[in-house]
């Protein structure tokens, strides 16, 4: 590789966001987390993206994935009969309130107020992806758009979480319309994705035995995961890990592993690039 990598895209995928950590842990160690054309994150990557763009330090994102890598910390509470009807007056399970504190807090910890934040308040240009389902087509937030509002409809998880509504529009998670930024992204953009792959398929039996906030997160992933294999380019890495799934509970894995197992990767696919 030649020159600095001026433009980045991280793609979503839940806990597999770890990844990403360990992309960024390489890149650093050959130039600053400095993206002058622009940063782009759909779902868990535009957390971390937005992260680096307030230039909050990788030791803080990494915290904050690995202690909310499990679905459980970022809503109000267990799945029960109640939800059900939740779900079919809100057309999601929970409301997004529990998440949006938690990215107040992780922000915070750095004394950053992300509540009065624009994603042009960045120290870089900030794009975050999401899925516009009013005119099915993809939506990147950028400049006066608040940076939790931009959040909230990246990461919004269809059936989990109740959709978001921003003026006359809905918007869920941005890997339903966009798993793999490639797509959006010029061609001299470095492309990160997660794959979607889950090992568990859906199955008469399975069917049987999930939660529907369960049933909903594999019925996602198995669209992301249909979707994202269709298109990618000589700048597009995609990243998995054996075992690690999106709903993984990082707290019982290895986490230097992953974090080395990314790293090395991504220090492969690094060999093979010449940026314009």
């Amino acid at each position: 590789m030649s020159n600095q990598i001026r433009k980045i895209a991280l793609g979503g995928g839940g806990a597999k966001g770890i990844l990403h950590i360990g992309v960024l842990q390489e890149l650093i160690k050959t130039q600053p987390l400095e993206f002058p054309d622009g940063i782009y994150g759909s779902s868990v990557g535009a957390i971390i993206a937005s992260c680096v763009a307030f230039r909050m330090p990788i030791e803080s994102i990494l915290t904050f994935i690995k202690t909310h890598s499990s679905f459980e910390t970022l809503i109000p509470s267990t799945f029960e009969i109640k939800h059900i009807s939740k779900m079919f007056v809100n057309k999601g399970v929970y409301s997004m309130d529990v998440f949006t504190q938690r990215l107040i807090e992780l922000f915070k910890t750095e004394n950053i107020d992300i509540k009065n934040k624009k994603l042009g308040d960045a120290y870089m240009p900030l794009y975050i992806v999401s899925s516009n389902i009013t005119k099915v087509v993809p939506t990147i937030f950028s400049d006066d758009v608040s940076v939790l509002e931009a959040l909230r409809c990246s990461c919004c998880v269809p059936f989990l979480f109740q959709p978001q509504q921003v003026g006359e529009n809905v918007y869920i998670d941005g890997d339903v319309l966009t798993p793999n930024l490639t797509t959006l992204c010029s061609p001299d953009t470095i492309v990160i994705n997660l794959d979607k792959f889950r090992k568990r398929k859906i199955t008469p039996s399975h069917l049987g035995s999930i939660s529907p906030p369960e049933y909903a997160l594999d019925l996602f992933t198995t669209v992301a995961m249909y979707n994202q294999r269709k298109q990618s380019s000589s700048n597009t890495l995609t990243l998995s890990y054996p075992t690690l799934r999106m709903d993984s509970d990082i707290s019982e894995m290895n986490v230097d592993d992953i974090l080395l197992h990314a790293a090395d990767k991504f220090r492969g696919f690094l060999s093979t690039q010449v940026l314009n």
